[in-house]
C-alpha cells in the first residue's frame, strides 16, 4: 500500500485576470487623470488609478509566490504533512491517525467574495473529539488550495489509510 503522496499548491487562474484588469484600469484612469482639469474629477480618477495599482501589486504578489510542494506521509500511528519550498522542508505538521475523523474536499472560496476559483479545492479535516472542521493544508497561516484531481487523490489516500487501521 502506498504510504506517501505528493501534491502541489494550485494558484487560481483568476489572478491573471485580476492582474490584467487592474493594469487596464490603472492605465485608463491615469490617462484620464492627466487629461482632465476639474479638481473633483481629477481626484476621483487618481483614486481609481491607485485602486488599479493596488490590484496589480496584490495579483503580482500572488502570481510571483513560489508554489509549494506538499508531501503527505502516513504510518500506522501518524500522518505527517511536510511543506517544501524549493527542495528544503519548511514546515511540518503531525496528526494522530486515531483522532482523525474524516478528510473532505470543499470548493475553494471566492477571491474577495467576487471571483470564483472553479479550478481549486480546499481540503478540510475533522477530528473525533470536536465538531469543528479545520483546513488540512495551511502554510504559515495561509490556506493552500489544490486541483480537484489532487484533492480527490488525497481524500482517497486518507480513506484507504483510515480503513486499513
Amino acid at each position: 500500500m502506498q504510504d506517501r503522496i505528493t501534491v502541489s499548491e494550485h494558484t487560481s487562474s483568476a489572478w491573471k485576470l485580476i492582474l490584467f484588469a487592474s493594469l487596464f484600469d490603472t492605465v485608463v484612469f491615469f490617462i484620464l487623470f492627466l487629461l482632465i482639469s476639474d479638481p473633483l474629477t481629477v481626484s476621483i480618477f487618481r483614486f481609481l488609478a491607485f485602486i488599479g495599482f493596488a490590484g496589480i501589486v496584490l495579483a503580482g504578489l500572488q502570481l510571483q509566490g513560489r508554489t509549494k510542494k506538499i508531501e503527505i506521509d502516513c504510518d500506522e500511528e501518524q500522518i505527517k504533512i511536510t511543506y517544501y519550498l524549493s527542495s528544503q522542508g519548511n514546515q511540518e505538521e503531525l496528526f494522530e491517525l486515531g483522532t482523525v475523523d474524516q478528510i473532505t474536499k470543499q470548493p475553494a472560496p471566492r477571491i474577495w467574495n467576487l471571483i470564483p476559483r472553479k479550478d481549486s479545492s480546499k481540503l478540510q479535516i475533522s477530528f473525533t473529539d470536536t465538531s469543528n472542521k479545520l483546513s488540512l493544508l495551511r502554510f504559515k497561516g495561509k490556506d493552500l488550495y489544490v486541483t480537484h484531481s489532487d484533492a480527490q487523490k488525497v481524500v482517497s489516500f486518507f480513506k484507504s489509510r483510515v480503513s486499513s487501521s
